[in-house]
């Protein structure tokens, strides 16, 4: 665990997830709460491989069309969200830490009311597909961001 930054980490991943989303058919959203410290102490590449693993699961689990959410918020201010939310993890960190949530939603068509949540440690059904699929692989992404 080291320091980096945050919104860069965020920018970047969120510009890797817009790509993957747009080449599978889904809209990309971003909404990133604007009192996020900067600078961080954290593993930032776990987090970007989490970020990575949370977009391809849901672009797996939907056929194409609708419209991919990618929040990122303290957790102290996802109170009033968390009933609606699947997987919540919590942490026993002190109340001098940030604890940030990446938060994954899936969007069908415009109806605001059907959406699926994700958070790491949720899990969700496949829609519109009886075959499986096989997950969005590092080496695709590791093309994209080499195309980039």
């Amino acid at each position: 665990m080291r320091p980096f930054r945050l919104h860069s980490m965020i920018k970047e991943a969120s510009c890797l997830a817009k790509c993957l989303c747009v080449y599978k058919g889904f809209d990309f959203e971003l909404d990133v709460q604007s009192s996020l410290p900067d600078l961080v102490i954290g593993d930032e590449r776990r987090a970007f491989q989490v970020i990575l693993h949370m977009v391809g699961y849901l672009l797996n689990i939907f056929d194409g069309g609708g419209n991919v959410i990618f929040r990122v918020f303290s957790e102290s201010d996802s109170e009033g969200k968390s009933d609606r939310m699947l997987g919540m993890w919590k942490t026993n960190a002190p109340d001098e830490f940030v604890s940030v949530k990446f938060d994954m939603e899936m969007r069908e068509g415009s109806s605001l009311s059907e959406g699926a949540s994700l958070t790491p440690n949720s899990s969700g059904r496949r829609r519109n597909s009886a075959e499986a699929k096989e997950g969005l692989g590092f080496i695709m992404c590791k093309r994209l961001v080499q195309v980039r």
